[in-house]
């Protein structure tokens, strides 16, 4: 609540002098204005907590809000979440009233491809994890947490492990992950935000 004293009041205004004015805080979540994406970070959920972390083969809000479950995954130059698309189906009847139009469903969902390239970096025990995944297949969860303090879940594998050695700029890994099955996406709060 934001409190106003006024001492005068123009015309046509609030009628008294010394009037205190609650109003709702006209200041709208962190969650709905714009902002740059300076600040993301990206973790991977560590090899060790996969036991306690995941039940029922989800996770928690709960256990997505623990600091000491997830590598943080660093030197991020740039990241694209995984974008969630539908198939579509033919679903026309001869007897439909339109039947001269072709009429689709929704049918089955992904949740797409993670991209992410970050400064390269062979020593780095997350890079080294990461490549294990590769070489393993094994499907891990991965959180993308916004400067917002939104979050993003996903469960993937590593689908593509990639370099650019350019001549004057800084080495760079790309990773892709293929997301499996529905993502805890921030619109919907399921990550805990």
């Amino acid at each position: 609540l934001i409190t106003i004293r006024t001492s005068r009041w123009q015309h046509g205004s609030l009628p008294t002098s010394n009037t205190t004015l609650l109003m709702r805080s006209i200041m709208a979540k962190k969650d709905t204005i714009p902002m740059k994406g300076a600040g993301t970070q990206f973790f991977r959920l560590k090899d060790e907590k996969e036991t306690t972390a995941i039940q029922g083969g989800t996770i928690s809000a709960a256990e997505i809000k623990k600091a000491e479950n997830w590598e943080r995954i660093a030197k991020i130059k740039e990241l694209s979440p995984g974008e969630v698309t539908a198939e579509s189906y033919e679903d026309n009847y001869l007897d439909d009233p339109n039947a001269e139009w072709k009429s689709t469903s929704q049918g089955a969902k992904s949740a797409g491809e993670t991209s992410i390239t970050l400064a390269w970096l062979p020593g780095d025990t997350a890079q080294q994890a990461i490549v294990t995944d590769f070489d393993s297949g094994k499907k891990k969860f991965y959180l993308v947490v916004y400067p917002n303090g939104t979050r993003d879940v996903y469960f993937a594998w590593v689908s593509s492990l990639g370099k650019a050695v350019p001549q004057n700029e800084t080495m760079t890994r790309t990773i892709k992950l293929t997301n499996v099955g529905k993502p805890l996406l921030a619109e919907t709060n399921q990550a805990g935000d």
